[in-house]
């Protein structure tokens, strides 16, 4: 059965998941380290997954997820890496050793906000406060599964609401 998720009228949940999809053990296993997002002019890859740095079956699969959504690598426009770890950067690389994304412009990179700690924390206090609308969620391969959570203000500071219960 399916139905439409409180308070949303875009958002669809299952009662049950198809028989097609993995589990590890009896949980829901999300290995998402990357999203693809367009504007039909702009192409943005954000994170790039693991390619073939894990043997862990669930992971290193960006490539096949574009295939299957009908995009071809070459149509990447922008590739925007979150964080360093391996799990976010080594899909650049291709399996057979090859630039996966052929017609990126130069990599530019930045670490403006990093550099300086106000301002870092000022950005992410402003970022917090935006998250902790309605209509906004937060999703990622960091957080606990089922990785997909809402950001509530909590006293002093902020707390991730999940959207069900976190596994484990």
């Amino acid at each position: 059965m399916a139905g439409t998720m409180p308070g949303s009228n875009s958002v669809i949940w299952l009662d049950e998941l198809p028989a097609a999809v993995p589990l590890a053990g009896d949980n829901l296993r999300l290995s998402v380290n990357a999203f693809f997002v367009t504007d039909g002019t702009r192409s943005v890859l954000i994170d790039t997954g693991a390619s073939d740095v894990w043997h862990d079956p669930t992971m290193g699969l960006i490539y096949d997820a574009l295939d299957e959504a009908g995009v071809d690598r070459a149509d990447v426009t922008d590739v925007a890496i979150t964080h360093q770890h391996e799990d976010h950067v080594s899909g650049l690389i291709a399996p057979d050793g090859s630039e996966a994304f052929t017609e990126l412009d130069q990599p530019h990179v930045s670490w403006e906000l990093d550099g300086d700690q106000s301002q870092a924390r000022a950005a992410r206090a402003a970022l917090l406060e935006r998250l902790t609308r309605p209509d906004h969620f937060v999703a990622g391969a960091h957080l606990d599964s089922p990785g997909i959570a809402r950001v509530t203000a909590s006293g002093d500071g902020y707390a991730l609401e999940y959207l069900a219960p976190p596994i484990g």
